[in-house]
């Protein structure tokens, strides 16, 4: 598969998965909501690696994305601009940890580098539509 085929086919069956998760959770069904969240996410996970690592590792890595989502649920409900940073923050992180889980590197590798790195490419993009 392509990577941008794999790509969009990753981010497509993210976003149906969250829909169908708010979709449950505003409909009161708070447990079957948190297993499906778990289910998709651990599905995109699957079609985003290039080898599926052990069950327990993507479950893990799966149901910390999970928490991650519902805790922003959570406070979205009382502070958006709060949820949104936490958001940003945590999966910044947990994408980190997912990467090097999967890569078989140690979990926080590279976390800073990462972040410069993202800092750095999208300072240049501004900088070109800046002078466009």
């Amino acid at each position: 598969m392509k990577i941008f085929d794999r790509t969009l086919f990753v981010t497509l069956t993210e976003l149906l998965t969250l829909i169908v998760w708010l979709f449950l959770l505003s409909a009161g069904h708070g447990a079957i909501a948190a297993a499906i969240l778990v289910t998709g996410l651990t599905i995109e996970h699957i079609i985003a690696s290039r080898n599926i690592p052990p069950f327990l590792e993507l479950l893990g890595v799966s149901a910390s994305e999970s928490a991650i989502w519902i805790i922003w649920k959570v406070i979205a409900n009382s502070s958006p601009i709060t949820a949104f940073i936490f958001l940003f923050v945590t999966m910044f992180i947990q994408h980190n940890v997912e990467l090097n889980s999967f890569a078989r590197k140690p979990l926080f590798s590279r976390l800073l580098d990462r972040l410069f790195d993202h800092l750095l490419i999208e300072g240049d993009r501004l900088l070109d539509d800046c002078h466009a």
